[in-house]
């Protein structure tokens, strides 16, 4: 899943897995968890719901196979 933020990056997280799952962050307050894949070719996604942007470590990536 791709997506392209309609408001700017609220936050930019480090992922040390290509896999990352994102609820928001603020407990009660966050969001439904979605489930998002980092493509090694792009390096990082961002969150349809509170468009935090999750972006692929070195190790995140050496570890895809790239």
């Amino acid at each position: 899943m791709s997506h392209v933020p309609t408001f700017p990056v609220s936050e930019t997280l480090s992922s040390d897995s290509l896999a990352v799952a994102c609820d928001g962050g603020d407990g009660g307050l966050g969001h439904p968890t979605v489930y998002l894949h980092i493509k090694p070719e792009i390096g990082h996604v961002v969150c349809p719901y509170c468009s935090r942007k999750y972006v692929a470590t070195e190790k995140a990536l050496s570890h895809s196979g790239h």
